[in-house]
């Protein structure tokens, strides 16, 4: 998979005008796309994890542990993503949306569906008795 994904990044990347691929980053240590990428990384990590150590975050996202702390820090300080962070654990806590009615309509849907599942089933079992035995 990620050999995969790293040879999609890098076709794209031959697709960028010169200064998209400049090192416009103020450490000097990545390009504006390479950081790019791993802020979406960063971003996507942080609406999967409640948290995750600095040497998690780091190794998920091909940085050292240092470089994903800073890189966090940056983005919840710019409010582009929700967190805390705890450098004497080394942790970093996502905060989550925790809107329960969205929860609800989730648990509506899918009852929803488990009932026309079920309806479907009675109908082919009425049409097809036998089926009931492998049902």
């Amino acid at each position: 998979y990620q050999r995969r994904v790293r040879g999609e990044i890098e076709l794209f990347s031959t697709m960028l005008l010169p200064h998209q691929k400049s090192r416009r980053i103020a450490d000097g240590s990545s390009t504006i796309f390479e950081r790019s990428i791993i802020e979406h990384n960063l971003f996507a990590a942080s609406k999967l994890y409640w948290n995750i150590t600095f040497d998690q975050l780091g190794s998920l996202l091909e940085v050292g542990a240092n470089k994903a702390e800073e890189i966090a820090a940056q983005m919840i300080s710019e409010k582009r993503m929700e967190g805390k962070i705890d450098q004497i654990q080394k942790l970093i806590y996502f905060e989550k949306e925790r809107d329960s009615s969205s929860v609800l309509q989730l648990n509506e849907r899918i009852a929803s569906a488990c009932g026309l599942l079920n309806s479907i089933l009675d109908q082919i079992i009425q049409k097809q008795p036998s089926f009931a035995k492998v049902i």
